[in-house]
């Protein structure tokens, strides 16, 4: 996250696009909830499912690189316990996984997404900068099992790829 292939930092890209998803989702639809997940060499629950977008973009402002490790499967487990209380049907349950690759730390992320299967949690990627070939096959894998989308941007303006995401 500390690279400068993209203005100013990776992370000062990704926390710009991050706040800019946040606002237009939220005004989008305003029933929407989000939380918010770190993953480094661990996974960490940073703000639980929330409509209050000054306290989500407060908790994005507040991300740090912590280690050089990226457990993405830590991370897809600690997102679907936040789903837990979140039982009712007809309710769209979505986690957005926003990385810069090198999964190398924590569980398998393809068993990690087990769980999601079953309860019908959807899995998008949204990945910047160049990824490793082994990052693009476990996507893959994950994404043959779970309903999602893969978008990469290899350079450019993060905001805007992730608002065309949307």
């Amino acid at each position: 996250m500390g690279a400068r292939d993209f203005k100013p930092t990776r992370m000062g890209a990704v926390k710009e696009a991050m706040k800019a998803f946040i606002r237009k989702k939220l005004t989008v639809d305003p029933v929407a909830r989000i939380g918010i997940v770190a993953f480094y060499e661990y996974s960490l629950p940073i703000i639980d499912l929330t409509g209050d977008v000054k306290a989500l973009i407060n908790a994005v402002n507040s991300l740090r690189p912590l280690g050089r490790g990226t457990a993405l499967g830590d991370g897809i487990v600690e997102a679907y316990c936040m789903f837990k209380d979140l039982s009712r049907d007809g309710v769209c349950k979505r986690i957005l996984v926003v990385t810069d690759g090198t999964f190398n730390a924590g569980i398998d992320p393809r068993y990690a997404i087990l769980p999601l299967k079953l309860h019908g949690i959807k899995i998008d990627f949204f990945t910047f900068s160049r990824l490793y070939p082994s990052d693009v096959s476990t996507i893959r894998e994950i994404l043959k099992t779970i309903k999602g989308r893969l978008v990469n941007v290899k350079s450019g303006d993060l905001v805007k790829a992730i608002m065309e995401f949307l």
